[in-house]
């Protein structure tokens, strides 16, 4: 939920691409590399850092690590960069393999990025007002 809420937190409506042609400190900062997606990740992390504000708090440091991992695993595979070897690789793993299996922890996370991916594009299937 805290992936699906902050995925786009702080987005200025320009996209990864334009900030990396016109040279943008954001572009810099992150490399040219999922420049959105990664500073979406980084200011949800800078808000946690006020305690008024982190709800993961209470966490034991490796719950921490691991809940890091999976949000920012899910927020960066909202990069539309990546959409075709996203979608390759879950057709590949649901459709052919068909070896996905909640057993795994990888998997649980393809499964969670998958989801959050769809929704992130299926909201501009809605009509203009609520999209």
């Amino acid at each position: 939920m805290l992936a699906a809420l902050s995925h786009d937190v702080g987005h200025m409506g320009v996209t990864n691409r334009f900030l990396v042609i016109t040279k943008a400190d954001l572009a810099t900062t992150y490399n040219d590399i999922s420049v959105l997606e990664n500073m979406h990740c980084a200011t949800l992390f800078e808000m946690l850092k006020d305690d008024s504000m982190n709800i993961l708090g209470g966490m034991e440091s490796d719950e921490w690590v691991n809940t890091r991992k999976i949000i920012t695993d899910m927020i960066l595979i909202t990069d539309m960069s990546k959409h075709f070897d996203s979608l390759g690789t879950f057709r590949t793993r649901a459709l052919i393999q068909n070896d996905i299996t909640i057993d795994k922890f990888e998997d649980r996370l393809f499964v969670l990025k998958m989801g959050l991916k769809c929704a992130d594009l299926g909201h501009s299937a809605k009509n203009l007002k609520l999209h």
